[in-house]
């Protein structure tokens, strides 16, 4: 049986879906056989990063039966993936649990499946086939009112945040912090890394463009880490090898000090871009 595992994020722009290819890609490095999902209810973005658009068959085909799972399937860089559907309507036209209905077809035939899901309907019923799941995001307080959306849905389920694009900037929230406030363990952390950029341009996995990176030796470490069963995902709280302080902190608190945070980051901004406008003052003699 395949291990099942779960990248999600509570907005766009997290770099979830190239996460998601790296950490196939870097599966497939430490000798895995490895299955991309794209459950994307409207336009996958995998197609962007794979460049099939020609592919006319889709998760959903396969889903309706439609099509026989061959034919679906493409291969990219060794992994084996499915793109989501071309059409906004097809998703609502299907039952989202037929989904889950393929998961024991594709676990026949790999080591490993990943989903590259929205926080939808769709990826809710996903949560049911698998007890893992990677949430990403980036290290900003303006992310975290995206993440209180884990309490309703996450519970049972050993969860984890991968901070992506971090090191960019100064206000950027540490790995603590975010502990801190979600009360959910960080289990990597991928530096913002202008390879990352230069390979999706090229349409390849970074840890493949160029392994030696630090976002790729970041990613394969996760990898490696998440098959070793190292990764500190958890139920509830955060599980560490030493003690830890688990604290729990009512809503509106968090709430107040989350608006603290932001409003002490807007300070920052402008003080930054006021910085920024002094020294490109030119004098006119």
């Amino acid at each position: 049986m395949a291990k099942i595992l779960l990248v999600t994020a509570g907005r766009g722009g997290t770099g979830k879906t190239t996460l998601a290819l790296n950490i196939a890609s870097g599966l497939k490095k430490l000798g895995n056989r490895v299955v991309l999902v794209d459950t994307e209810a409207h336009i996958p973005a995998l197609g962007y990063d794979t460049n099939f658009f020609a592919n006319p068959y889709t998760l959903v085909d396969i889903v309706n039966r439609k099509i026989e799972f061959d034919l679906a399937l493409r291969e990219f860089s060794g992994i084996k993936y499915l793109i989501g559907s071309w059409n906004p309507m097809d998703f609502k036209k299907t039952p989202s649990e037929k989904i889950l209905e393929i998961v024991d077809d594709l676990s026949s035939n790999s080591d490993y499946i990943i989903f590259d899901s929205p926080l939808t309907k769709e990826t809710i019923n996903l949560l049911d086939t698998t007890r893992e799941v990677v949430f990403v995001t980036k290290p900003f307080i303006e992310e975290i009112d995206e993440l209180q959306k884990l309490d309703n849905i996450m519970d049972g389920k050993r969860t984890g945040f991968l901070i992506n694009m971090a090191g960019r900037v100064r206000h950027e929230l540490s790995p603590k912090a975010i502990e801190f406030l979600t009360q959910t363990p960080v289990v990597g952390q991928v530096p913002y890394d202008n390879h990352v950029l230069l390979a999706l341009s090229v349409r390849k996995p970074v840890v493949e463009f160029n392994p030696n990176c630090l976002a790729s030796r970041r990613i394969i470490e996760f990898t490696s880490n998440y098959v070793k069963g190292k990764l500190r995902l958890s139920r509830r709280g955060i599980e560490r090898g030493e003690p830890s302080v688990r604290l729990s902190i009512p809503n509106s608190k968090l709430k107040n000090l989350s608006e603290k945070i932001s409003s002490l980051e807007n300070k920052i901004t402008t003080i930054e871009k006021l910085l920024k406008e002094e020294n490109e003052l030119v004098v006119i003699e």
